[in-house]
């Protein structure tokens, strides 16, 4: 019993070495899991007995907390052990969940108290006594994860004591699922009309003077001066901002590199060099408000660093580009919801262009 604790509790500082990321896991959760035991009975009720390996099939639910870096939950649990050579258990009670969440994976640690009926041995050995585990959870759809976990637990009484060490596999069903964050939109300012042009002066010609009796000379008729043509209005010129959004899902997490699938955002930027070469570019970083504020400031400079670089080595003069870090200070979202903060986590590429 005490190296299982010292173990556990290695293990669990380990854990904690580990870089946090924003919660996907938070809110109510019910599942079922399958899984091995192997039930080992010490003292005058073992004698003769052995280890027993069976088959353990498991219901839990709970409801887990994001506290700050950390993910804090309660899980109440029943499991029941499979009979071989007579020898079964049920065990059913309350854990305390401490979780490190990283994106969609979130290894963890339980501890708490079971209440264990064993059958199979005169008298039979039933109590209440120490529960714990470890496992790890992967969130392969928003309302759906799939674990793997062991545990152990153990009880004494009569004299003996009854010891359970499984391993099994979960299913976990979410109901508070995350919502997608909304994607911004560039909006584009529409050209105003040209002026009409103005019609052009019509010249009424003078008919010519009479002609007067030779000794008379009239004076010359007075020659009509033609009004000067108008002067052709300028064109207006319509300026549009643009905008392109690289989201938290882009970046390595808690990472300034550059996954795949951001080369097809950052691919519009490069067009848009291309077809206007007098625009300016602006990068900017953004995260959600988790976190310390220095290290926020950091990775939000850092990742906009990096789009600059993906930029120039794809063509882009780096004359032409300025980057900037805000951290959480420029949200779009509420960093309250799981989804309003996916929705902060973000590098944003703006531009203008003349139309």
């Amino acid at each position: 019993m005490k190296n299982r604790t010292t173990n556990l509790a290695l293990l669990v500082a380990l854990s904690a070495l580990t870089t946090a990321n924003a919660s996907e896991f938070s809110g109510s959760f019910i599942g079922a899991n399958i899984g091995a035991v192997r039930t080992e009975i010490t003292g005058p009720l073992g004698v003769g007995v052995g280890a027993k390996d069976a088959t353990t099939l498991g219901i839990d639910g709970g409801h887990n907390w994001d506290v700050k870096s950390f993910l804090v939950g309660i899980d109440v649990y029943a499991d029941s052990n499979f009979k071989v050579d007579g020898i079964s258990s049920n065990a059913y009670g309350l854990d305390l969940k401490l979780g490190l969440p990283q994106g969609n994976w979130l290894p963890y640690a339980r501890l708490g108290y079971a209440h264990t009926a064993g059958s199979g041995t005169v008298p039979p050995i039933t109590g209440g006594g120490f529960h714990g585990g470890l496992g790890i959870e992967y969130k392969f759809a928003p309302s759906w994860g799939v674990n793997a976990e062991w545990q152990t637990s153990s009880v004494t009484n009569n004299g003996s004591k009854l010891n359970n060490d499984s391993i099994g596999l979960g299913l976990h069903y979410y109901f508070e699922a995350p919502k997608a964050a909304p994607f911004p939109v560039a909006v584009v300012k529409a050209a105003e009309p040209a002026p009409a042009p103005k019609p052009a002066p019509v010249i009424v010609p003078v008919a010519p003077a009479p002609v007067a009796e030779p000794a008379y000379v009239p004076p010359p008729a007075p020659v009509p001066v033609a009004e000067p043509a108008p002067v052709p209005q300028p064109k207006k010129v319509v300026v549009s901002d643009k905008l392109i959004n690289l989201d938290g899902a882009n970046f390595a997490t808690n990472s300034a590199t550059l996954l795949k699938g951001a080369d097809k955002r950052l691919n519009e930027v490069v067009i848009a060099a291309k077809q206007n070469p007098d625009a300016k570019f602006e990068v900017s970083g953004h995260t959600d408000s988790r976190g310390k504020k220095a290290s926020n400031q950091k990775l939000s400079e850092n990742r906009a660093a990096s789009v600059q670089a993906w930029l120039v080595k794809h063509g882009v003069a780096s004359a032409r580009i300025s980057t900037a870090g805000y951290a959480d200070t420029k949200p779009i979202a509420d960093n309250k919801t799981p989804s309003g903060r996916a929705a902060n986590r973000r590098v944003e590429v703006r531009y203008t262009v003349k139309e």
